[in-house]
């Protein structure tokens, strides 16, 4: 049975005409440019380009835009096997869920064969791209002052939990349950995921050494940057620039 349902692709200027609404199926948004407001009978989200909402059936909600617009695709799908709750998420710094929207939108506009399918497949790994790299965005200051700092900090191979935890004033016990609640991962796991994912930007956008991207991701062993890279992404880092690089 197919997942996908259809696709809109919108620019909104101010309100968003359709005002609050709510589906009889899931809704996956990716914003593509601008900035705006997602009202929800939670609260307001703010988002930017990059910006992945889902919404679950039956939820109202409505948007605008900040500034003069924004743009956006709409994914419209029936399961969503990670979630009950809407959920909001970053893209990764490659942006493999915009780049797969803006694939499933032309096969949906051109509709040339067995697009149904196509469509489908790559809502699948879009999904599973979610999944994966887990940059869910939370609503509690300890975990955002976390990722940033972990953000701003990412050459530091000496970055820790337990000094990660003292530097914002909790335990790391309370840091690690708050990280488990909000993004249903550790810290360290948070942490190692935004490693290879800066590595994996690296690999595609430079001619460094796989021992130079280590270092500059805050792993000092090659060796062991490498088995985890592969853990992660299913390649060594060399068989991902092979594959890969521009």
């Amino acid at each position: 049975m197919s997942n996908f349902i259809r696709l809109g692709k919108n620019t909104i200027v101010g309100e968003n005409p359709m005002g609050m609404h709510s589906h009889s199926h899931w809704e996956l948004t990716v914003c593509l440019e601008g900035n705006g407001v997602e009202t929800t009978e939670q609260g307001d989200v703010l988002f930017e380009e990059g910006t992945v909402i889902i919404h679950p059936p039956q939820r109202k909600h409505a948007n605008r835009s900040i500034g003069y617009s924004y743009t956006c695709i709409a994914i419209h799908f029936i399961d969503y096997p990670y979630s009950n709750t809407m959920s909001v998420y970053k893209d990764a710094g490659h942006n493999p869920i915009s780049n797969l929207a803006g694939i499933i939108f032309k096969e949906y506009i051109f509709k040339q064969g067995n697009w149904q399918s196509r469509c489908d497949v790559l809502l699948s790994v879009l999904i599973d791209c979610i999944n994966t790299y887990n940059l869910k965005i939370s609503p509690n200051r300890y975990v955002e002052a976390v990722k940033n700092l972990f953000a701003d900090n990412i050459s530091d191979p000496y970055l820790n939990l337990e000094q990660t935890a003292e530097s914002i004033g909790i335990s790391k016990m309370h840091l690690y349950r708050l990280f488990m609640q909000y993004l249903e991962c550790s810290p360290m796991h948070y942490l190692m995921r935004l490693r290879i994912d800066k590595a994996v930007d690296l690999l595609y956008m430079t001619d460094m050494t796989i021992r130079e991207i280590a270092k500059r991701v805050g792993i000092v062993d090659a060796c062991y940057f490498s088995r985890i890279f592969k853990k992660f992404m299913s390649f060594s880092p060399l068989e991902y620039r092979q594959k890969h690089h521009r």
